[in-house]
């Protein structure tokens, strides 16, 4: 939206261009994540690395006793 404002307004039309190439960037991130999460909850082991996580359990929204079955590895 920016970008096209920017371009009414007789301004280089860069910044439409940077929000494209934004755009590609977080569709393939959306797309490996949404893959490895996928391909590595079927599997036994992970198959696509995706890191560890950023926080472990939110303090405030989590609670212990959550229904949500939790799979352990040994």
């Amino acid at each position: 939206m920016i970008g096209f404002f920017r371009i009414a307004h007789g301004q280089s039309p860069w910044m439409l261009h940077a929000g494209g190439w934004a755009g590609f960037v977080t569709a393939g991130v959306a797309w490996y994540a949404s893959a490895a999460g996928v391909a590595n909850g079927v599997s036994p082991r992970p198959i696509l690395p995706v890191g560890p996580p950023l926080w472990d359990r939110l303090p405030i929204f989590s609670q212990l006793g959550s229904p949500m079955p939790r799979r352990t590895e040994a």
